[in-house]
């Protein structure tokens, strides 16, 4: 995953709790995104007040139908996976998952064929609670129960923030003594009806230090990651694009131009590739003394978006390809 460790889970009970409790999330939204407005070529909070809120949000994840979205609210270090759907063209109000909140869940991912897929620490199969990949199902608008995926993918170790292309190959974030460094970007590919080995994505997009939160393109012509600590870096994690070469492995990755001083990570793209979406830490609440700063000005720009919690935003897609790629 892991922009942060997560311990073993805690106060589950609590957890969804306060979670139900904390939310206060308008009761229907409507028109083809949540709290409608389109993204444009500068970043914006997606659905603010609506997804985008005073709690800590991230992991947004479209299903290909457009009519489910999924996304992670965090507490302290626990996650609960919340969904939205749109039924008659109108948007729900979220809700908790029918399947989360029993256990630490987070990063959802919708595979190009509807299915469901995240990291949970539920049924840990070591002594040291750990975080696996999962996936559940959905038919006639009603979930399944989540089934936890094989040896080709969940060790007693972590893994986090699955990613699928249309193939049907899983992508996934770990550490392990075959990876490239600290946390690697590791590929599952599809083989008939079963799974390859998992091995560190080829090329030059791991390093020796954390590459995490990795999503691929549907027709696997490029990724997109999280990275800690590189060269190039705005200050926090920072968002990278590395492209798939013609012998199959993956070119210099390139940040992208709207990392901020803050935690930028957790990619995902709209199923029509033309949106995409980011979990950021950045805050609007700037502490100045000129400003004349009351407790009451203070709480009131931190009941809302932009407090530096964590918000989910929005940018249209763009070529950060590097020249030297062609």
């Amino acid at each position: 995953m892991s922009a942060t460790r997560y311990p073993a889970r805690a106060g589950i009970m609590l957890f969804c709790v306060l979670i139900t409790s904390a939310a206060g999330l308008p009761a229907v939204a409507a028109g083809d995104w949540p709290g409608g407005g389109r993204p444009g070529p500068e970043v914006g909070v997606f659905a603010a007040g609506v997804i985008s809120t005073d709690l800590a949000e991230r992991d947004l994840s479209v299903a290909a139908s457009g009519d489910w979205l999924a996304y992670t609210i965090m507490v302290g270090r626990q996650g609960v996976i919340v969904l939205m759907h749109r039924q008659d063209g109108r948007w729900q109000a979220p809700s908790i998952a029918p399947f989360s909140g029993a256990a630490s869940d987070l990063e959802p991912f919708f595979a190009p064929d509807g299915r469901l897929y995240f990291a949970s620490q539920r049924e840990p199969v070591s002594e040291q609670p750990n975080y696996d990949i999962w996936s559940v199902g959905l038919a006639d608008n009603q979930w399944g129960e989540p089934v936890r995926l094989g040896a080709e993918i969940n060790t007693d170790a972590n893994e986090f923030y699955p990613a699928l292309n249309r193939a049907g190959d899983i992508f996934f974030t770990a550490t392990r003594e075959n990876g490239v460094g600290d946390e690697d970007i590791f590929v599952c590919r599809r083989d008939g009806s079963g799974y390859l080995p998992a091995v560190p994505v080829p090329g030059e997009l791991n390093t020796s230090g954390p590459e995490f939160n990795a999503t691929v393109s549907p027709d696997d012509d490029f990724i997109l990651f999280s990275a800690w600590g590189r060269p190039d870096s705005a200050g926090g994690g920072d968002l990278y694009v590395s492209y798939r070469l013609v012998d199959g492995t993956y070119g210099r990755a390139v940040d992208l131009p709207f990392n901020s001083p803050a935690l930028d990570y957790c990619p995902s793209l709209s199923p029509d590739g033309r949106i995409l979406f980011f979990s950021s830490k950045r805050s609007g609440v700037v502490l100045d003394r000129q400003q004349n700063w009351t407790l009451d000005r203070l709480g009131a720009a931190l009941r809302r978006p932009l407090n530096g919690a964590g918000d989910i935003f929005w940018v249209k897609m763009a070529d950060w390809r590097p020249r030297d790629d062609g």
